[in-house]
């Protein structure tokens, strides 16, 4: 059987994303960190920011601060699984396993998305996270995903001498309970 001239079709897809699966099985610590990690960033960065500031003024609105970190810890969701991308690719390349999938019959595109196919899976999974820690939290004002990318609006707050705009001046060191 002639491999080169076979086209695999959408079995190539699958076979890369089986052979994705199996390194995924081996290196669970991978699942493990990417699903912590945008749980760790949003319940001390994010929640922690936004009990001592309160709202940022952003573009000339208010806005709750755990709106505007959610965009940022999705997009490190989204930089963490497209380093984890380039990642199996360089190991592929490395080994000298990347040419054998390719002389074998396996098609360029379908190999791209064959190990594009779990990161993103992942990426869902860390959304589904931060959505369902948001949503638990007390206190939080965000609890739906179209508040991470639209604007709050808010009445008029003073500025502190440095010009920035708080919420509640007074309280800005104080902790607050939950």
């Amino acid at each position: 059987m002639n491999f080169k001239k076979e086209s695999f079709g959408l079995s190539s897809f699958v076979i890369v994303v089986e052979t994705e699966l199996n390194a995924l099985k081996s290196n669970k610590h991978i699942i493990y960190s990417s699903l912590l990690t945008p749980i760790l960033y949003y319940v001390f960065y994010a929640i922690g920011i936004q009990s001592t500031f309160g709202d940022i003024y952003f573009h000339g609105q208010y806005m709750s601060f755990l709106s505007f970190a959610f965009a940022g810890i999705l997009i490190m969701c989204l930089f963490q699984q497209m380093n984890q991308s380039v990642y199996r690719l360089v190991i592929d390349k490395r080994w000298n396993i990347l040419p054998i999938k390719l002389e074998s019959g396996i098609n360029p595109e379908c190999y791209v998305l064959g190990i594009s196919t779990l990161p993103f899976v992942v990426t869902l999974l860390q959304l589904i996270n931060v959505l369902s820690m948001s949503k638990n939290v007390p206190s939080t004002r965000f609890c739906r995903l179209e508040g991470a990318f639209r604007f709050g609006t808010g009445k008029q707050r003073r500025k502190d001498k440095n010009g920035l705009f708080l919420r509640n001046p007074p309280e800005l060191f104080r902790s607050r309970s939950c």
